[in-house]
């Protein structure tokens, strides 16, 4: 847990869940009861979806004739589960579930949010190098998320903010705050199609971000931790080679003495 926000093991990978919501009040405790209930949902259905996708590609690949008929393109067509669904007289699900599908925000998580960025420790993933996460909370329930960027070009906060909202469970909200910075000009204006006010802070008045700022800071801190952890235990790992790369040099030169 980081400041009630849940960050995927995967380090902000795109289409990971971000989001976790904090309790408070007795709306907030009944909010997060529900929330909490609707992950549970939406990891069962997850987990048969990967379940019947295992068990059509598992079919395919022992079936020579089918594997010359279908694409390449395979499981996302509707030709393999209908010759599953002949061959088995059974039906595949192979509709990807979606957070959003099981959880529906309250109407008042729909009012405000402020967005800001957070620079990242170095982290390379993929092929990647992302230098920068995109954090939003919705000011009312204090959920929160959070996107993996490479740059800060507005353009790729754009994208990544379509992204969050499409995903779910965060709503386009009515007013987003964000600071006078130019990463939220240009391309973002884009977000004026779903009715999104943009309302830009004062440079150096930290309370306009207040609340996003703080949730930065402590994820900040987190993900240094978890740098600093994972480059000691590299440089252990790296050590017990070189001792055991020692060993066997000297278990080689001393065989190589007895011959």
């Amino acid at each position: 847990m980081i400041g009630g926000a849940l960050i995927n093991a995967t380090a902000f990978v795109g289409g990971s869940y971000v989001a976790k919501y904090l309790s408070g009040d007795k709306n907030s405790v009944e909010e997060e009861k529900r929330h909490d209930l609707a992950v549970e949902k939406y990891q069962a259905a997850y987990e048969k979806y990967q379940e019947n996708r295992a068990k059509l590609l598992d079919w395919i690949a022992a079936n020579d004739r089918i594997k010359k008929e279908a694409n390449q393109n395979l499981i996302g067509t509707d030709y393999a589960l209908k010759l599953y669904k002949k061959a088995h007289s059974e039906e595949l699900d192979m509709k990807e579930p979606h957070f959003s599908n099981f959880f529906k925000p309250s109407t008042q998580q729909k009012q405000v949010h402020q967005g800001d960025l957070l620079f990242l420790p170095y982290g390379k993933l993929f092929r990647k190098v992302y230098k920068y996460a995109l954090a939003v909370v919705d000011v009312a329930s204090r959920f929160k998320a959070a996107e993996p960027l490479t740059s800060k070009e507005s353009s790729e906060v754009s994208k990544a903010l379509q992204t969050k909202y499409k995903r779910g469970p965060l709503r386009w909200p009515k007013n987003l705050q964000v600071d006078p910075g130019p990463e939220f000009r240009g391309e973002t204006k884009e977000m004026t199609k779903h009715d999104v006010r943009i309302r830009r802070g004062n440079i150096n008045v930290h309370r306009d971000q207040g609340i996003v700022e703080r949730f930065n800071r402590t994820l900040g801190e987190h993900l240094s931790s978890l740098i600093q952890a994972r480059d000691e235990l590299q440089r252990q790992n790296k050590i017990n080679r070189m001792g055991e790369e020692a060993s066997r040099s000297c278990f080689s030169i001393k065989s190589w003495r007895q011959d």
